[in-house]
């Protein structure tokens, strides 16, 4: 493999059997090097490969403005991401968490401590991201000889949760979706007889859905189908849940102008019909 751009000293940009690009960093990778030369492995190198043109060209860019180790330290808390939290995770992470955790260390330096004013939500609606996020802090903390607050852990999260959704928004649409979830869930839980088992596949798969609800309102690009007699039918068999639909669709309107079609107002039921029956069933 060989080199076709220097990017600096610890990054090279070469390109793969079928022509995709490849941006390769390692410390000291280009030191002394040239374009055509061969690139020399060695145990600090990580090879990127973009999903596309636009993200390449990118990172490239942040090569060449951030310091290799941030670069480095951000990959590997990408990586890690990408191995527990068990869904896609776009390439766009490496480009907001890269330069999020340059900025972090940067403020650190300047006494500057943030706080995240929903943490416990985050914590609570995003667990396997929140502990990317508590590894991430842990790494840094060890790395750079900081002592970051607990809610970094909080700010590393959303990055992760705004890649798996392949968003390059602004964080504050995803506080504006983990508002709108927790709202949700508060509503949901007021209409139960008894706790939710927020450790059940069946909780877990509530969030999810709400997670693209909550997308698609801060959007509002409403989601419609055609099964209206399915859910008048379901309605009709599952009173107390239709009471949380009624609650919610009211809560959307009157909050977020946000009109709750039939079709999301039916798979809401679906989920809460099962989160009651498991927590009638938990409770015992």
């Amino acid at each position: 493999m060989v080199i076709y751009k220097i990017l600096n000293n610890n990054a090279v940009l070469s390109k793969s059997e079928d022509d995709n690009e490849i941006i390769i960093t390692g410390k000291g990778i280009a030191f002394q090097k040239k374009a055509g030369d061969e690139i020399v492995f060695n145990d600090t190198c990580r090879i990127f490969v973009p999903e596309s043109g636009e993200i390449s060209q990118r990172y490239q860019e942040l090569i060449e403005e951030i310091p290799v180790e941030y670069i480095n330290i951000s990959e590997q808390i990408a990586e890690d991401a990408k191995r527990t939290c068990n869904k896609k995770i776009f390439d766009t992470i490496y480009l907001t968490l890269t330069d999020h955790i340059y900025s972090v260390c940067e403020r650190y330096k300047e006494g500057i401590r943030l706080k995240n004013d929903l943490f416990f939500e985050i914590r609570r609606l995003y667990k396997a991201e929140f502990a990317v996020g508590e590894r991430a802090v842990e790494l840094l903390n060890r790395t750079f000889q900081m002592e970051l607050l607990p809610d970094e852990a909080a700010f590393i999260a959303f990055h992760i949760v705004n890649s798996e959704l392949n968003e390059d928004s602004a964080m504050t649409d995803m506080m504006e979706v983990t508002r709108i979830i927790q709202d949700v869930i508060d509503t949901v839980s007021q209409g139960l007889c008894c706790p939710m088992n927020e450790e059940s596949h069946s909780y877990e798969r509530f969030i999810a859905h709400l997670k693209y609800l909550a997308q698609r309102v801060v959007s509002q690009e409403g989601y419609y189908g055609d099964d209206d007699e399915l859910f008048f039918t379901m309605c009709m068999k599952n009173p107390e849940a239709y009471g949380c639909i009624k609650k919610i669709k009211k809560l959307m309107a009157e909050k977020y102008r946000y009109d709750l079609s039939n079709e999301e107002q039916l798979y809401l039921l679906i989920h809460i019909v099962r989160l009651m029956k498991e927590a009638k069933a938990y409770n015992r």
